[in-house]
């Protein structure tokens, strides 16, 4: 009895140890609540967006992690945001135009300049009691947000047009204050569907706009969970951001990057995955203003509007689990198609990583994936372009030759040989430069027959030459004249010898012969489809796929 409750303490300590361990152990993962996508940025940075709700509109300030309420605004279901520039307004739709060459004769002109009226405010109620008496007067003015509240009024295109208002609300208003606002480089203006403004700000502060009933806000033709920020850099035209729970987030990934209608244990998997790789990849666009973008560059994200109830049960049924190795996120790579073997990190890109592994993937091979096998012949001027195009240009191309393969069977570096020297393209590369579906393939050379630069034997000369024969007329044996019209072996034969003439064989281009779609590392999802299909769970398919890895819920 003694015993028995000795071995229950001790099964007890063990535990309770054990647990303290693996709490400790994961105590230094963080899994964010929000991220932010960056939905138009760069070259696809844009100068006025169209928000539509069902329910009006909420416009917070977020502060940190603080989001504050500034103004509801329940009567419109539809807004336009856009910077604060030159337009021409044809009823509410604006074309921006280049101040330096303004259009003639045209009357409906706004541009980037202000008047400011009265006080600064902190407070936006009385921002708005303001806007409210000066709207009653007959000013159609808007509030305006820069850490203060402001009142302003009209959207002139020169300073001077703002002074010449000014001095005629001296005199016809002069019981307020009137200030000159030259354009911002960073404010952003909101219009309703009437072209007045309902408010504008400084996209330096963190604005977030929401549908006020909760539900998603949509941006030009697409829908999206959470807010939408737009921020300008520098006099660029507007960044949109959407600023949206981890979990939403996900919502809009797991079925961009696998068939929502696939096994749900191969898309619990897949969110599992992506919600590694976004925790992993937060800030991966901090200069930017976001975290992720919503291209393959980090995961392909399309919003509420891409969304599926068999995904969406798939991210909610492994709501917050990650995977871990040694008690750290690791890089839950994933790609399409093994081709039937995943491969070590360090042989496509360079990190050694012991979770990213090489593994065997038959399951990947017995999908119903087209790219189980694939052929691509490249010509040599094709191959010579390419090369040429990432800067490895060789002259004329000679050879082609997998000069190191890794333990698995994928080529590790291919060398190019040409008539102005050689280039050597390692790991992932091979497959950018050649533009193939993976790098587990073979190379075989394409030739053709040729009697268009035969050696033949001069007599005259008592030495070699070599000659287009094709199409040349000889005497046969019958003494009928003769056109060679083949580039299959010829035999002769003349007063003294006979021979054959061997026609030459050229390299016409390279067949890549291979299977799978991918860098090759991490899970294969298709693999992962047919495992599920198989009756694997959703653990054993990661397990699988990450050595030595724990699915847990930190």
């Amino acid at each position: 009895m003694i015993k028995s409750r000795l071995r229950f303490v001790s099964g007890i300590i063990m535990f309770l140890l054990t647990f303290s361990i693996n709490s400790s152990s994961f105590a230094n993962i963080s899994i964010p609540e929000f991220i932010r996508i960056g939905l138009h940025y760069d070259s696809t940075a844009t100068s006025l967006v169209n928000l539509s709700s069902n329910h009006g509109f909420r416009i917070s300030r977020l502060n940190g992690t603080t989001l504050t309420t500034l103004l509801d605004i329940s009567g419109e279901t539809n807004l336009r945001v856009k910077k604060n520039a030159y337009y021409i307004n044809n009823n509410g739709n604006y074309v921006e135009y280049n101040p330096s060459n303004p259009p003639a004769n045209n009357s409906n002109l706004e541009g980037p300049h202000h008047v400011k009226i009265g006080n600064n405010f902190n407070n936006i109620t009385d921002a708005i009691n303001l806007r409210n008496a000066l709207n009653s007067s007959g000013l159609n003015s808007y509030v305006f947000f820069d850490g203060q509240f402001k009142v302003y009024l009209g959207n002139f295109i020169s300073s001077q047009d703002a002074q010449r208002r000014i001095d005629e609300l001296r005199i016809t208003h002069p019981s307020h204050n009137y200030e000159l606002v030259n354009p911002s480089a960073t404010s952003v203006e909101i219009v309703n569907n009437n072209g007045q403004r309902v408010f504008a700000y400084d996209s330096s502060i963190d604005i977030c706009i929401s549908n006020l009933s909760g539900n998603p806000i949509i941006v030009n033709d697409r829908s999206f969970r959470g807010s939408i920020i737009f921020k300008r850099f520098t006099g660029s035209d507007m960044t949109v951001i959407n600023r949206v729970r981890l979990e939403e987030y996900l919502y809009g990934v797991v079925p961009r990057e696998m068939p929502a209608s696939w096994n749900v244990e191969a898309l619990k998997a897949q969110a599992i995955a992506a919600r590694n790789y976004a925790i992993r990849n937060i800030n991966k666009h901090s200069t930017r203003g976001f975290d992720l973008c919503t291209t393959q560059h980090c995961q392909v994200y399309g919003g509420h509007s891409s969304e599926n109830s068999n995904s969406n049960r798939a991210v909610d049924e492994t709501r917050g689990q990650v995977i871990v190795y040694n008690g750290s996120l690791v890089e839950a790579y994933y790609h399409s198609h093994s081709g039937g073997r995943t491969e070590n990190s360090e042989n496509v890109w360079s990190a050694a990583l012991p979770y990213l592994r090489g593994v065997n993937d038959p399951y990947s091979l017995r999908s119903a994936s087209a790219n189980n096998s694939w052929d691509v012949i490249r010509t040599k001027s094709d191959i010579e372009s390419r090369l040429a195009t990432h800067g490895r240009s060789v002259g004329s191309l000679q050879d082609i030759q997998i000069t190191q393969l890794s333990s698995l069977g994928r080529p590790m570096t291919v060398t190019f040989i040409g008539s102005s020297g050689q280039s050597t393209a390692s790991k992932d590369f091979i497959r950018t430069v050649l533009g193939l579906n993976s790098t587990m393939f073979t190379l075989n050379k394409e030739t053709t027959q040729s009697m268009d630069n035969v050696q033949v034997w001069a007599g005259n000369l008592g030495t070699t030459r070599r000659i287009n024969i094709k199409g040349a007329s000889v005497i046969s044996g019958d003494n009928k004249v003769r056109t060679i019209n083949t580039n299959s072996q010829i035999h002769v034969r003349g007063a003294s010898r006979s021979d054959t003439i061997q026609p030459d064989t050229i390299v016409t281009g390279y067949r890549f012969s291979g299977s799978g779609w991918g860098h090759g590392i991490g899970m294969s999802q298709w693999g992962a489809k047919v495992m599920a299909d198989e009756g694997f769970n959703y653990e054993q398919i990661l397990r699988h796929y990450y050595t030595g890895v724990q699915i847990i819920k930190p």
